[in-house]
């Protein structure tokens, strides 16, 4: 619906063009005339209209000039000239001011009412193209949001998307040095449940970005042990890398008193070398026990002269489908490579040992190996390849230990839950407190809801929604031991929107209600 200004100064002239529009014109939902040129201004200060008809000759005032003047304050206007004198010179100006058109008078009613058609379907398409735009640029923020919330998952998961350069740089990321950080915590000596272990991670979270703010960060502490962290700056910078160091330093000593580890990986210029770094950078972190460590401190990482990351899959893929014959070939293909392409012992060492490092952290992560194992199954063969006295040695060592790689495989794999159970139940233990939904909880871990209620009820024998309400239920159970408020205030700070619901499922858990559960405790 669009508002109409007639500027004329023949009042009979005003009237009829009002009316006709009025009558004629249902998409026209108000009409305003005003007869004087030097009155236009002071209405237009209460009345902002679509589409303007302006007489030529307004008294002293001359209509072209006026209608130039309100297009510069009021650029989206349509203006139509209307004036009885048919000199070219009119036309001329008014196309030369950007006017929408120009009729003569005397006008007839379907030419004016088709002029006015003609600005009405300009605003339309006009109007549509913005809401289109709106909608892209909304649809865009989700698509921003939703990478940006996944990118670190995606580094750990070697899942970068071809296009990522191009989704940072909308999202104002800068990527000529990007790093990887990874942070363990130490809470041996304390007993923390995994849920009280995802909230101290995301706590931990929290308090050391407000303190980066200067650098740009995003971060994750969903998808392995530890948390990691990705830093994004303009330039390669060894201060930066300082003051991130001593950020985590102050959120982690000072504000929660803890101990810890970090491993950092190489600046990188490239967002497709970020998974290689985390890989190093948690090598390095398994591999040693210095609170501070590097994989670049503890081995040169020169470009080997061989296909190193073509071996790291096929073997990883050997590992994964417990193909034993396969895997025999493709460490005989390994041999017969680093012979030919090792200058020399020390330079083979470094590419098998580059070799098991990476193949062992590509293993972890698709297959979610808890670090103990991991730890337990890749130091030793470092060392054994450190150790060996030739190359004969080395291809020996190699083998055994590969071999009893996937062995050990095997017998943790028939324990391991599946990896998409376990970050499930990470989400849910850091986000229990929220309105959770399937679909919001599968659309967070970028899953289809019918997997992952398939997966995580064959690898538990519950559903999804009933891990959130037992995580739920536990942590109002920690409350009812050690708040006052009332029940209903628990229901609603553990994330049950219902707090008759709450006292059912309460009840259905323990076998008991929330009343009966405080005065058990008391």
């Amino acid at each position: 619906m669009h508002r109409v200004l007639i500027v004329e100064d023949e009042p009979l002239e005003l009237n009829a063009l009002c009316a006709i529009l009025s009558s004629q014109c249902p998409k026209i939902r108000q009409v305003q005339g005003c007869g004087d040129g030097d009155a236009v201004w002071e209405l237009l200060e209460t009345f902002t209209p679509d589409i303007i008809l302006m007489d030529v000759h307004l008294g002293n005032v001359d209509g072209i000039e006026l209608s130039q003047a309100i297009l510069d304050k009021f650029p989206s206007v349509r203006i139509i000239v209307l004036t009885a004198f048919d000199l070219f010179t009119y036309a001329q100006k008014a196309l030369h001011y950007g006017l929408a058109d120009y009729l003569l008078k005397p006008v007839s009613t379907p030419a004016l009412l088709a002029s006015l058609s003609r600005q009405m379907e300009y605003l339309e398409r006009i109007q549509q193209e913005l809401l289109a735009q709106i909608r892209r640029q909304q649809h865009l923020s989700k698509l921003q949001d939703s990478f940006l919330s996944s990118f670190v998952g995606n580094v750990i998961c070697d899942n970068i998307n071809p296009g990522a350069r191009d989704i940072l740089a909308l999202s104002d990321l800068p990527t000529a040095s990007m790093q990887v950080f990874i942070i363990a915590l130490e809470t041996g000596d304390y007993e923390v449940s995994s849920l009280e272990a995802a909230t101290l991670k995301k706590l931990v979270v929290d308090s050391l970005l407000p303190k980066a703010s200067a650098l740009c960060v995003l971060a994750d502490f969903l998808a392995t042990a530890q948390i990691v962290l990705c830093t994004f700056s303009d330039r390669a910078d060894e201060a930066r890398e300082a003051r991130m160091l001593s950020h985590i330093q102050q959120a982690i000593s000072q504000d929660f008193h803890l101990s810890y580890r970090v491993s950092v990986g190489a600046p990188v210029s490239c967002v497709s070398s970020l998974p290689l770094e985390y890989k190093r950078a948690l090598g390095a972190l398994q591999l040693t026990d210095s609170p501070l460590c590097s994989y670049h401190d503890l081995f040169s990482v020169e470009e080997v002269s061989f296909p190193a990351a073509e071996f790291i899959d096929a073997l990883t893929n050997a590992l994964i489908s417990m193909e034993e014959k396969q895997l025999g070939g493709r460490l005989e293909e390994l041999q017969k490579t680093v012979c030919a392409s090792s200058a020399d012992f020390p330079e083979a060492q470094s590419n098998y040992i580059t070799v098991w490092v990476e193949t062992m952290q590509e293993i972890k992560v698709r297959l979610s190996l808890n670090s103990r194992f991991f730890s337990d199954a890749s130091l030793k063969p470092v060392a054994d390849m450190i150790a060996a006295g030739n190359l004969s040695h080395l291809h020996e060592c190699c083998k055994i230990h590969f071999s009893h790689i996937l062995k050990k495989l095997k017998e943790e794999l028939e324990e391991k839950n599946n990896y998409t159970v376990l970050r499930t139940q990470r989400y849910i233990d850091a986000h229990y407190k929220e309105p959770l939904t399937l679909q919001s909880i599968s659309k967070a871990l970028h899953i289809s809801p019918y997997y992952l209620c398939h997966i995580f009820k064959e690898n538990t024998d519950s559903s999804v929604m009933e891990y959130l309400n037992t995580s739920r239920i536990n942590a109002a159970k920690e409350l009812l031991k050690t708040e006052s408020g009332s029940v209903k205030d628990i229901a609603f700070e553990t994330g049950f929107s219902d707090p008759n619901y709450f006292c059912r499922v309460f009840k259905r858990v323990t076998g008991i209600t929330p009343s009966a559960f405080r005065r058990l405790d008391t």
